[in-house]
C-alpha cells in the first residue's frame, strides 16, 4: 500500500475506527480523502436524525463558544427517552428511524 492508499473493507464502521492509525497521512491524495469521507456519510446517514440534529446543534454552539453543559445533558436525557432509541435497541432489522 502507497504512502497515499487508505486501507477499506467491505464494513465502513471497522474503516473509521477513532483507535486505529490515524485516519489518513497529511500527503494523501483528495480521492482517499473522499472515500474515507463518503464511508464515514454512509454510516452518519444511517443513524437516528433527531439525536444528529441535536448533536449537530450543540457542535455549533460548542464552535460559537457556547459551551452549555446544563442543555447538553438535557438534549442527552431527552434522546434516551425518545421512539428512536427504542426502534434502535429493538428493531431485528436495519432501524426505520421516522424524526420523532
Amino acid at each position: 500500500m502507497g504512502s497515499c492508499e487508505v486501507a477499506t473493507s467491505q464494513n465502513p464502521e471497522t474503516d473509521i475506527n477513532p483507535n486505529s492509525s490515524p485516519i489518513l497521512p497529511l500527503d494523501c491524495a483528495c480521492s482517499a480523502l473522499q472515500r474515507r469521507t463518503d464511508a464515514l456519510a454512509r454510516i452518519i446517514e444511517g443513524n437516528a436524525p433527531v439525536a444528529l440534529a441535536g448533536m449537530k446543534r450543540h457542535l455549533n454552539l460548542i464552535s460559537q463558544g457556547k459551551y452549555d453543559p446544563a442543555a447538553i445533558t438535557a438534549g442527552h436525557r431527552k434522546s434516551l427517552r425518545s421512539a428512536e432509541l427504542t426502534e434502535g435497541l429493538a428493531a431485528k432489522r436495519p432501524p426505520e428511524f421516522r424524526g420523532k
